[in-house]
């Protein structure tokens, strides 16, 4: 795992999310509803979903968890 991604990770945990990571990938889940999934890659430094968007870039994790939040319908600041 990278470190961008790493700190990704930190970040959406602390945002009271469920994460599960890989060299790879964070796969993230909204625990008020666990049907809410995102996949998240980190390719070229560019964090993009499953669904192939671009949601933000390494060295803005903190901003790029918070997109994810909102993709997963968890309100801002909201912690479980």
């Amino acid at each position: 795992m990278t470190n961008s991604l790493a700190l990704l990770v930190e970040y959406l945990e602390a945002m009271g999310f469920s994460v599960e990571s890989s060299p790879l990938r964070v796969s993230v889940r909204n625990p008020l509803s666990t049907r809410l999934t995102e996949c998240v890659v980190d390719h070229c430094g560019t964090y993009i979903t499953a669904w192939g968007y671009t949601i933000g870039t390494a060295g803005d994790e903190e901003a790029t968890a918070h997109r994810i939040a909102y993709l997963l319908g968890m309100p801002q600041g909201a912690q479980t």
